[in-house]
């Protein structure tokens, strides 16, 4: 049971930064099709 935490509890740490990247990623690529940065609400 511990075991199974622990490892659910690290892919929720490797999904948040996953999402964390692609939200980076998605920003940088809309600042580059707009002139104002979307991405200060982070």
């Amino acid at each position: 049971m511990r075991f199974s935490h622990i490892r659910i509890r690290f892919f929720i740490y490797i999904f948040d930064n996953i999402t964390e990247v692609k939200f980076m990623f998605f920003c940088g690529v809309r600042s580059l099709f707009k002139t104002e940065n979307e991405c200060t609400s982070i």
